[in-house]
């Protein structure tokens, strides 16, 4: 070899070698950047944003129906709920994670195992970014769930290779034909690469929706091997479920590049090989056609994976919202068939420096106050915290003792106008559903903010009474907030009194946030509107019309 040929060597040998040190201390800088990411995840926020159509496209992506129904989630806000709680970095992760707020479990095994598996990642930091390192390398896969995707994938429709198969063993003896008699093999292996050539433009096409999906599926069973390797012991079990699942796709992994990893704008010379090979012998169109068929016959065993996998990184997520939380404690649930509670400085997830409330109730509690004063806050932290208990185990509270419970709500309703119900009519609807539920003999707490709300007060009083006392039976403990304080007297003794108040101090408005027992004996309304600015003439003789109506 001449010196000029062994320079160019040189030279070419050096780019190559400089192009791959580079790559790999991008890799690393990147994975570092990424650890400390993750590192500082610890006792802060998460700093995830979801667009409507990001949550609706979880609500939809579920793998199985929800025992929270969208009536309670929308009352209790719920999608800010699982915003908070959400640390994840994949879309197994995001979705259990958003599954499990909304089936609250009953099962105490299964609670126990979470709270094993979510204290083993609080105090273990490094096996808990190393877990989150493979997850992120999962990642996303578009806007919709892997279940979604596959459910698209399954209305595909599956073909046989045979025809393919054909063709190209026609192909293969043409090329051997060539060397007895080239003149009529080349015509027959042109006419067998010319049809080749044009069905695999329009088989193609129809294909490209799907291979998205096969690539995250690829890129999930990759990163399923370094999550069976840094399994903890106590995801033994799990570790044991991907194995098998694992090992079950092994086929379908083999070759799966012809498919997934082509990219045809790169200008690399290999892919731009392989993909003209694929155009005359259809080798991506026959391994997309055999993973497809796997897909479909092993659809159950890669949602199983996808959620063992979710699992693990909601687990994590769980942990982690801990660490940010100024307080929390763990439930104690039993299985009294009466729905109980007992809670000490219960406060609303959501709100930072929130007033505490303790509370035992062994009956239905009807809760009185004035406008501001805590009440509707209160209903929903005590439902959320019942939730929440049976789901990510962990309470905003000092202590927390309940009954396994089913939680539904009549709150935040509003009217539908495009079904063209009114107010009153969504507001029976919603009522009813839980009378529905009722009568399944499982223990559940209702929660109702200002019932009947929609009609005229002589209905509501008469109404709101007849209703309350038939829900409140052996099986349903009921939450109530009215305004009515005629309430209070006819539903004893089935319900106790406990109520939110408020004090005026130079005209001003300052409530205290604590409940207490009992029921309210003030209004504020009126000192609500003096407050704010109202006329003082206009304030004055509405205090003189609340005469007209006081009893005598």
């Amino acid at each position: 070899m001449d010196s000029e040929s062994l320079i160019l060597f040189a030279t070419i040998a050096l780019f190559f070698l400089i192009w791959m040190v580079s790559g790999l201390w991008t890799a690393y800088r990147n994975k570092e950047r990424l650890k400390q990411k993750l590192r500082a995840q610890k006792g802060n926020r998460p700093n995830k944003r979801y667009e409507d159509m990001e949550l609706r496209n979880l609500a939809s992506g579920g793998m199985k129906p929800y025992d929270i129904d969208e009536i309670t989630w929308n009352d209790l806000s719920m999608d800010e709920l699982f915003a908070r709680v959400d640390y994840t970095c994949s879309q197994s992760g995001e979705q259990v994670l958003y599954e499990i707020l909304r089936n609250p479990t009953m099962d105490e095994t299964v609670l126990r195992h979470r709270e094993e598996v979510i204290s083993f990642f609080a105090q273990n930091d490094d096996a808990r970014i190393k877990m989150q390192l493979r997850f992120a390398a999962i990642g996303r896969n578009g806007k919709y769930s892997l279940p979604q995707y596959l459910s698209y994938l399954e209305s595909a429709p599956q073909k046989s290779n045979l025809k393919d198969g054909i063709v190209i063993l026609g192909i293969f003896l043409s090329a051997i034909a060539l060397l007895w008699k080239p003149d009529y093999a080349a015509i027959v292996l042109c006419i067998l690469l010319v049809y080749n050539f044009i069905s695999y433009m329009k088989e193609k096409g129809k294909q490209s929706p799907y291979i998205a999906t096969f690539s995250y599926v690829i890129r999930f069973l990759r990163q399923l091997d370094k999550l069976i390797e840094a399994c903890p012991a106590v995801l033994s079990d799990e570790k044991t479920q991907m194995q098998e699942i694992r090992n079950s796709f092994r086929s379908f992994r083999f070759g799966a590049f012809v498919v997934t990893d082509q990219n045809k704008d790169s200008g690399n010379p290999v892919s731009l090989l392989l993909d003209y090979v694929c155009m005359f012998l259809h080798l991506d169109l026959i391994k997309y056609r055999q993973m497809h068929k796997i897909v479909a016959n092993q659809n159950e065993q890669l949602l199983l994976a996808f959620e063992t996998a979710g699992f693990i990184e909601a687990m994590i997520s769980i942990a982690l919202y801990r660490s940010s939380l100024h307080k929390y404690c763990l439930p104690t649930l039993n299985h009294e068939a009466c729905p109980t509670l007992s809670c000490e400085e219960l406060v609303h997830p959501y709100l930072e420096d929130a007033v505490g409330n303790d509370l035992t109730a062994e009956k239905g509690i009807l809760l009185t106050g004035s406008n501001a004063s805590g009440k509707s806050t209160f209903l929903k932290a005590v439902a959320l915290a019942g939730i929440m208990a049976q789901s990510i185990h962990t309470v905003c509270a000092d202590c927390y003792t309940s009954s396994y419970v089913k939680v539904y709500s009549s709150m935040a309703l509003n009217d539908d106008i495009i079904a063209g119900n009114s107010y009153f009519i969504v507001e029976i609807m919603a009522l009813k559903r839980i009378f529905d539920a009722a009568k399944q003999n499982v223990p559940i707490r209702a929660f109702v903010d200002e019932v009947l709300r929609g009609t005229n007060t002589a209905e509501r009083i008469a109404a709101s009474v007849e209703l309350l006392k038939a829900l409140c039976n052996q099986n349903v403990q009921v939450f109530a907030a009215t305004h009515d304080l005629e309430l209070a007297k006819l539903l004893m003794p089935g319900y106790e009194n406990y109520h939110f108040t408020e004090q005026i101090v130079d005209g001003d408005v300052q409530f205290s946030y604590e409940i207490k027992e009992g029921y309210a004996t003030s209004r504020n309304a009126l000192a609500l509107l003096s407050a704010f600015g109202f006329d003082k003439e206009v304030v004055a003789k509405a205090k003189d019309r609340v005469k007209q109506f006081e009893p005598k």
